[in-house]
């Protein structure tokens, strides 16, 4: 009993604290199949509605989050994603055809992710076309 009412009273000033901090939401995707649902306008609202500060936002062909920023360019961070389509996820490390995609792509972002370590580690992590969008 007295280990719990340590913890809790540990708990309260931390709570505190994280109410007053700013959310950063740092995995958003707003695909084809979301923005069909949800208007960019009305995700803004969304995110704005529940306190969100910045999201960083990606989506796969890219045009989603492109949609966000272009609204609400104080809170959306895009984030270029190497997958043209659902269909990219699994093989988008083994594509030649990716590299020159992303230099091609036009988009304002801020961030590029590969996210090898979520999509099958050391065999995206090793593969050339990889190591070629890295070096560049």
């Amino acid at each position: 009993m007295l280990g719990k009412l340590c913890l809790a009273t540990a708990l309260v000033p931390l709570a505190a604290v994280a109410a007053d901090l700013p959310i950063f939401d740092a995995h958003l995707h707003y695909g084809h199949d979301a923005w069909e649902s949800v208007p960019p306008a009305q995700a803004i609202a969304i995110l704005r509605k529940a306190g969100v500060k910045r999201a960083l936002v990606s989506s796969s062909g890219n045009d989603g989050q492109q949609r966000l920023a272009a609204q609400a360019p104080d809170l959306i961070i895009p984030e270029l994603r190497p997958y043209r389509s659902r269909a990219d996820t699994g093989t988008w490390f083994r594509d030649e055809t990716v590299v020159p995609y992303l230099e091609n792509v036009s988009v304002t972002t801020v961030t590029v992710s590969p996210n090898p370590s979520l999509q099958g580690g050391r065999t995206q992590a090793g593969a050339p076309e990889l190591k070629r969008w890295v070096a560049k």
